[in-house]
């Protein structure tokens, strides 16, 4: 996730009273009369009515016939290229099990283009940083595209703005004023290669972006479009605006 998206929802969570142990994870837990004690790294002791573990999934893809069929196995993921196709010729593979982005819709749109390239459609292919998420914390979020830390990894020149819901109308009205929507494009080209958004409506919002992202819509021509008023969406396009220099309400506020 983009950097400052953590920052939003770890001071969302601390205003509602949630206690946060970050780099402190826990090494054990044992259940007591009135529910679970954990030991944090630390040594600290939490006492608990209940303890849910999310550490991740693991596959079970041993013991059932992919060694015999020659299948390239990374850590238990069966590898496949943009096509779906795996190292043997006729045999696709989607999902959890390749060990990508474990998504449904991920997963859907892997299947969509195993079948349209097995059928002969050479062009089907998947897009890895064209994938959305959605997060349903409050406040909401989602993001599509590459994060500026990714940008900097791969050498990639960018550019980036961003825009406060609180300066909408509309995100007083309904009462969510944390958060932002953060665009990030290329230097190169200008064009959009990354949204995130953290705030009211995010996991609605992000349907236009991954649209934007996808079809690699230009700040230019983003500009152009007209957002109705008041909604959140207007957020959007005053992020773009502000990796031009030319956010006119962000201006006026100070922001």
């Amino acid at each position: 996730l983009d950097r400052d998206v953590n920052r939003i929802l770890i001071r969302a969570l601390k205003k509602r009273k949630v206690k946060l142990h970050l780099g402190d994870p826990p090494e054990a837990a044992v259940h007591t009369e009135s529910g679970v004690k954990l030991t944090l790294q630390s040594g600290k002791q939490i006492e608990t009515e209940m303890a849910l573990v999310t550490v991740g999934r693991s596959p079970v893809s041993r013991g059932i016939g992919f060694n015999q069929l020659g299948l390239d196995l990374k850590n238990g993921y069966v590898q496949v290229n943009q096509h779906c196709q795996t190292n043997v010729s006729g045999i696709y593979a989607i999902g959890d099990v390749t060990g990508k982005k474990e998504l449904a819709h991920f997963a859907s749109h892997q299947g969509i283009v195993a079948v349209e390239h097995g059928l002969g459609q050479q062009e089907a292919a998947v897009d890895e940083d064209a994938v959305p998420i959605a997060i349903f914390t409050s406040p909401e979020i989602a993001s599509v595209g590459l994060t500026a830390q990714q940008c900097e990894e791969r050498s990639i020149g960018y550019l980036e703005g961003s825009f406060p819901f609180r300066a909408l109308g509309k995100s007083h009205a309904i009462g969510e004023i944390d958060g932002f929507v953060k665009v990030i494009a290329k230097k190169k080209d200008e064009r959009i290669i990354g949204i995130h958004i953290i705030g009211p409506d995010a996991s609605t919002l992000i349907a236009a972006c991954s649209v934007v992202v996808t079809k690699g819509v230009t700040l230019t021509e983003m500009s152009k479009t007209i957002q109705a008023h008041p909604t959140v969406a207007e957020a959007l396009w005053e992020a773009v605006e502000d990796v031009r220099g030319l956010s006119i309400h962000k201006l006026d506020l100070g922001l």
